[in-house]
């Protein structure tokens, strides 16, 4: 275990020193009319939890060779989701900087799209675990699960908002069609690690516990997020409020990829 300790160390300072070093980045034209203070905020939070997320995916991966292949397989989709989660908020940063937001591509929802794959692979790994132990349920079929999220992708279309950050009312649906395909497929991993929780092995049942709150937290994170985009567009809060608990849920998965790295005698 001091190896995994040196790993986690090694991602804190690492995303603390990169973080840092955001700072000294030139302000975009762009950005000029703008703070440059909450330019540099937005790049710094961004960097924070999609190192955390990386790391957490490393942590995942570390012990790879210490399992079976069918269990290696449930590893690699996990790590999947959560590298793919990181590179979907890196995304941030890049898109402040060459001034991005108002192209409607962009405001039509193109960034929430590795998302959306990030959800499908983080489902599929806890789909794989909870076929392992001998879990089925409706909540382990892609078939179920997918009617659900069409249905909630839906049904979110028609909430009420007020001023929106975003451009129009096609713009809006297809946001709130993003987010409730995505917290849909969240959910869906959640309840498929209770189950797999409630039959596993005692080796796994602390690691299944992390793993249920940083799917928790991603839920979360994805509520939040609605509302602040449907009915609080006020950069205070997102500052305030959303990015920093963007940040606790990516700590939250770099618990839970430790906690994995202690049930390598499975």
């Amino acid at each position: 275990m001091k190896q995994i300790n040196k790993i986690i160390i090694g991602i804190i300072v690492v995303d603390i020193a990169v973080t840092l070093l955001t700072f000294l980045l030139p302000v975009p034209s762009s950005w000029l009319n703008s703070n440059s203070l909450i330019f540099h905020l937005s790049v710094a939070y961004s960097v924070v939890y999609s190192f955390f997320y990386f790391g957490a995916a490393l942590l995942f991966l570390v012990e790879l060779r210490s399992y079976r292949a069918q269990m290696r397989r449930a590893y690699v989709l996990l790590a999947t989701g959560i590298i793919v989660t990181a590179i979907t908020f890196l995304q941030v940063p890049v898109l402040s900087a060459l001034g991005l937001w108002q192209n409607p591509i962009v405001a039509g929802g193109a960034p929430g799209i590795p998302y959306i794959l990030a959800g499908l692979f983080l489902y599929a790994g806890m789909r794989k675990f909870a076929h392992l132990v001998g879990v089925r349920s409706w909540a382990t079929s892609f078939v179920w699960v997918i009617v659900v999220a069409v249905v909630c992708a839906a049904l979110a279309t028609f909430l009420p908002h007020g001023q929106a950050s975003l451009p129009d009312e096609l713009t809006v649906d297809i946001f709130t069609v993003i987010i409730a395909w995505i917290g849909t497929f969240s959910a869906m991993s959640a309840v498929v690690v209770g189950q797999v929780r409630a039959q596993i092995g005692e080796l796994y049942v602390n690691a299944m516990a992390w793993l249920l709150l940083a799917l928790g937290s991603s839920v979360m994170v994805i509520v939040i997020t609605l509302v602040y985009t449907l009915w609080l567009p006020n950069d205070t809060f997102s500052y305030l409020v959303v990015n920093p608990f963007i940040i606790i849920s990516s700590l939250v998965y770099l618990k839970a990829g430790q906690a994995f790295t202690k049930t390598k005698d499975y």
